[in-house]
């Protein structure tokens, strides 16, 4: 995949960095119909969980198909995959009852409310992407383009619906576009179009604009938190084993 140092296209609308900051900046622009209906898929808090991923294609694969296979995993799959798919199942879990979240669900507006989990977990992303440094010794789009070889060169089981996930995000360069206010908000406005019927998804990026300072202060509080269990399920018995339950 080349980077442009001027510009960075993605299907229908541009990235002009920001020479002060670094940020991209987005041009509007007519998004093609392969990507809505990629994002038909949820392309949510992938960051977080590539970030918790081993170094291998498998574990990377694995840690993004939790949103892609439901039910039990494989024992024929490589213990890597089963690994990523178990430990992205124990994250959601752990997020979604950790106070911080539930505190941070509150502050979206009632409007949107209902929507909020969605919300949410593209802005937290969007936090881990801007506090990067802060939890990853290599380089943010260092990771992220290793985190794109790796997939693209994975050749084991995945759904076929991930797989074109997969493509689309390592074309599109969807990791680096949570990096900004306006990415996120154009990320929940794409995403508004995978229901059937009409949401308030859209025009949801006012909700982290308007509760940028306190949802940044809870993901700052969360984050640690989830690095320390993620910490302790990678020492767990039924993770060692692949996400299999142990025989006694």
């Amino acid at each position: 995949m080349l980077l442009c140092t001027i510009c960075l296209t993605l299907k229908g609308f541009l990235l002009y960095p920001n020479e002060s900051s670094g940020d991209y900046i987005f041009t509007t622009g007519i998004v093609d119909a392969a990507f809505n209906s990629a994002l038909e898929t949820q392309p949510l808090n992938y960051l977080a969980h590539l970030l918790f991923a081993e170094n291998t294609p498998e574990s990377r694969v694995g840690n993004l198909m939790g949103d892609f296979h439901r039910g039990p995993l494989n024992k024929d799959w490589p213990i890597a995959l089963r690994q990523g798919v178990w430990l992205h199942r124990k994250i959601d879990a752990f997020t979604d009852q950790h106070d911080d979240f539930i505190c941070s669900k509150g502050r979206i507006g009632p409007f949107r409310r209902r929507l909020a989990g969605i919300i949410l977990d593209v802005s937290y992303d969007h936090f881990l992407s801007r506090h990067w440094q802060q939890f990853s010794p290599i380089p943010r789009q260092a990771f992220i383009l290793q985190l794109y070889r790796d997939l693209s060169c994975y050749q084991g089981y995945c759904p076929d619906k991930m797989a074109r996930v997969i493509a689309l995000m390592v074309e599109q360069d969807w990791l680096s576009v949570y990096h900004t206010t306006a990415g996120v908000g154009l990320v929940l406005d794409r995403m508004s179009h995978r229901f059937r019927r009409p949401t308030n998804l859209h025009g949801a990026g006012i909700e982290l604009e308007n509760n940028y300072a306190l949802l940044e202060q809870d993901f700052l509080s969360f984050f640690p938190q989830l690095i320390y269990k993620v910490e302790q399920l990678k020492q767990s018995d039924i993770y060692l084993n692949g996400g299999l339950e142990v025989a006694n």
